[in-house]
């Protein structure tokens, strides 16, 4: 679309936002409490239309189909609301706080493979082979990890009843990772597979 196009959608959601508070957006009266602008289903309406819009314009007005998700991107507003832990957490956890601000039906989920990919790939973390399984290897912390607020806690599993190792993150982790969160690209790994880092 031209940028004309972006206007008009961004005037058309303006208006819409404007009746959705119950004010007219051309007088800037408000609407009659009894007239059917005001009942709060037609606001409701008014509300979800407004983020269909916003998610156009964000798009450069390009619709995509749902069928065809975009590669996961996190706008500086969207990390503006993503809610960070002033207690560590784990990655997984992380990981769930930003994709609750993308739109899972056209945009591709962050995952906890990229995220861990991402960091072997800077040197946050290395592979070291499991003693007992020789043919599998295990991301381990290295000495920048602490640099970056990424830290090794023990995690009791409810699940099988037994403690393991988990990533954690704190604060500063956390502010790290969405800092960085557009370069962390989703990548699939079978389970059990190894983590293959790129050569430099």
């Amino acid at each position: 679309m031209f940028s004309r196009d972006v206007f008009l959608l961004q005037r058309a959601k303006s208006y819409l936002a404007t009746l959705a508070r119950g004010v007219d957006p051309i007088g800037g009266g408000a609407v009659p409490d009894d007239g059917v602008l005001s009942q709060e289903r037609i606001k409701k309406c008014f509300e979800y239309v407004c983020g269909v819009l916003q998610k156009v314009i964000d798009n450069g007005g390009k619709v995509v189909s749902v069928r065809e998700k975009r590669p996961f991107y996190l706008s500086n507003e969207k990390k503006n609301h993503v809610l960070l832990s002033d207690e560590s957490i784990a990655i997984g956890e992380f990981v769930e706080r930003v994709n609750r601000h993308i739109d899972n039906y056209s945009t591709k989920k962050l995952t906890g493979v990229s995220v861990t990919k991402w960091l072997l790939d800077r040197d946050y973390l290395a592979e070291m082979r499991v003693p007992v399984q020789t043919y599998k290897k295990t991301p381990i912390l290295t000495l920048d990890a602490r640099t970056i607020g990424l830290e090794m806690r023990e995690h009791f599993v409810e699940a099988t009843g037994k403690r393991r190792d988990e990533f954690v993150l704190s604060r500063a982790g956390q502010q790290f990772l969405l800092d960085h969160i557009n370069e962390i690209v989703p990548v699939k790994r079978p389970a059990g597979a190894p983590f293959k880092r790129k050569k430099t």
